[in-house]
């Protein structure tokens, strides 16, 4: 049951991945000059989470750490700390330890995390 649990939250994480990406690169083809319009923005003037997090993780893509670095720090760091915590749940789920994969109250935090950000 939780090497069924690990393996199906990959499939959604890798299905994210692949839609945030075919988002990255259509808008980048369908708007060569940019497409850097936020509903947060144009009316509060304030970065949502998400500003600068699309050019980001298509830095990543790249492997251009500066430039994803400098358009949005919390892509690389929510990337870091999601594979960190996915070698942990791993080496659990190998090991056969009864310990929980993910830690409690883990997605309650990134949800924190998120809004403060």
């Amino acid at each position: 049951m939780r090497g069924k649990r690990y393996w199906l939250i990959h499939l959604y994480l890798l299905l994210a991945v692949v839609g945030f990406a075919a988002y990255a690169f259509l808008t980048r083809w369908l708007f060569p000059n940019g497409f850097f319009h936020c509903a947060m923005y144009d009316l509060l003037h304030l970065y949502c989470p998400f500003c600068g997090g699309t050019r980001a993780f298509v830095a990543l893509l790249g492997l251009h750490w500066q430039e994803a670095l400098r358009l949005n720090i919390a892509a690389l760091i929510a990337g870091v700390a999601v594979l960190l915590l996915d070698l942990r749940a791993f080496v659990l789920l190998c090991m056969g330890k009864g310990e929980r994969l993910f830690p409690k109250g883990l997605w309650r935090g990134f949800a924190v995390w998120f809004v403060l950000y």
